[in-house]
Formats: structure tokens, C-alpha cells, sequence
């Protein structure tokens, strides 16, 4: 599954260091907070089967790494750099994911691919319009 890079905010710390540490988890980049361009913030709602609610909000940064060596972090299989239609391409595809595929894991636990798709679809959309 492709994917934008992304990560969790640990208690305490603001979503631009969190970003910025993310980023180096994952791809071994260094960069400050003050090189993020925030992009736009979703709140999400959501409701599973059980009746729990969950409130999520995903931050979208754009950073200029391109002059930076990066390489994968431990929960990074592969990086793909994606051109603007690629990502619009990714972004369809997203949308398309079937309603019986699940993931289930320890870390980020058990969801549909179909709803993950439905929420990532539109900010993969957001940040293909934000690409040059």
C-alpha cells in the first residue's frame, strides 16, 4: 500500500515537532519546524460497530527535502516519489478499495481499507493540488 508518510503526535508535543521527527523516523531527513509549510488540517469523526467514537485530526505539511539523502526508516518498506498525476492516480485508487479488505494490526489496530481509503483519498487529493 502506498502511502504519504505520516505518524502520531506523542502527549505533549506540537504537531510541527511531531511532523519533523516523523520525518526523520522515517526517512532519516533533518529538518526544522520552520521549513514545514502547513497545508491544511482535517478533523475527522468517525463511529465503528461498537458504538465508539473516535475524533482524529491529520495535519497536511509540505517540506522541500529534495536536496536531502534520505533513506528508509524501520516501518518503511520502500519510497516512491510520486508526480503530481501519480498521486491523483493514488488517490482513485484509494477510492476504490473493497468494503471486505481489513487490516489488523498490534500498532494502528483493526479498520477497513475502504474507510481509510474514503478519508486518505481526499488528502492525497489536497496534496496533489499543493504540488508543483
Amino acid at each position: 500500500m502506498t502511502r504519504l508518510l505520516g505518524g502520531g503526535v506523542d502527549d505533549g508535543e506540537d504537531v510541527e515537532v511531531a511532523a519533523v521527527r516523523e520525518l526523520e523516523e522515517e526517512l532519516g531527513v533533518k529538518v526544522s519546524p520552520d521549513d514545514l509549510e502547513l497545508i491544511t488540517r482535517f478533523d475527522t469523526h468517525a463511529v465503528d460497530t461498537a458504538g465508539r467514537e473516535f475524533d482524529n485530526q491529520t495535519y497536511l505539511f509540505s517540506v522541500d527535502v529534495a536536496n536531502k539523502p534520505y533513506r528508509p526508516g524501520d516501518d518503511v518498506e520502500q519510497i516512491a516519489a510520486l508526480s503530481k498525476v501519480e498521486m491523483y492516480e493514488l488517490a482513485d485508487r484509494f477510492e476504490q478499495l473493497p468494503a471486505d479488505l481489513w487490516h489488523d494490526s498490534v500498532e494502528e489496530g483493526r479498520f477497513s481499507w475502504y474507510d481509510y481509503g474514503q478519508m486518505y483519498s481526499v488528502i492525497h487529493r489536497v496534496a496533489a493540488d499543493a504540488m508543483n
